[in-house]
């Protein structure tokens, strides 16, 4: 950072840089097509541009990209079940050397084909850029549920 004396003029990019940091709750969207798969197959929805799963094997996952410094504080998501079928989403956090660790409690639909808000949190996670932040859903069965998209809240405290 650079240090100004008194008076002096400021350099533009550092006035953009001290106005990202300013204080307060921020939310990011997501759209699921940021976790689409690269063979999308018979699962792909073009209609609702999300990935429909088709097995509990099938689970997928949403990257969340954020910034050392920023701090989490709840995620939303915006999702499809089936009747019958219950979609859970969790927070991860995954290390570049390990299996990564859950954040949070996990959310889970209510199986009733229906569209839902699933909120993870509130959580306080910092992030310190070793880490990779996702979203991952993994349905209860074998019918098609739908992801939409992911809205999260976050702050970056000084």
């Amino acid at each position: 950072m650079t240090v100004y004396a008194p008076g002096s003029q400021v350099l533009s990019a550092d006035l953009n840089a001290w106005q990202t940091r300013m204080y307060g709750t921020r939310t990011k969207q997501i759209h699921a097509l940021a976790g689409a798969p690269a063979d999308l197959g018979d699962d792909w929805d073009p209609n609702g541009a999300n990935y429909a799963q088709g097995s509990s094997a099938s689970g997928w996952v949403v990257p969340i990209p954020m910034e050392a410094g920023d701090r989490i504080l709840e995620v939303r998501c915006y999702i499809q079940d089936n009747l019958g079928v219950a979609i859970t989403a969790t927070l991860r956090a995954i290390t570049h050397v390990g299996a990564g660790s859950t954040i949070g409690s996990a959310a889970t639909s209510a199986a009733g084909g229906t569209d839902q808000t699933l909120t993870i949190g509130p959580v306080t996670e910092s992030v310190d850029g070793t880490e990779t932040y996702i979203v991952r859903f993994t349905p209860a069965g074998g019918a098609q549920c739908r992801v939409y998209a992911i809205e999260v809240d976050y702050d970056h405290p000084a």
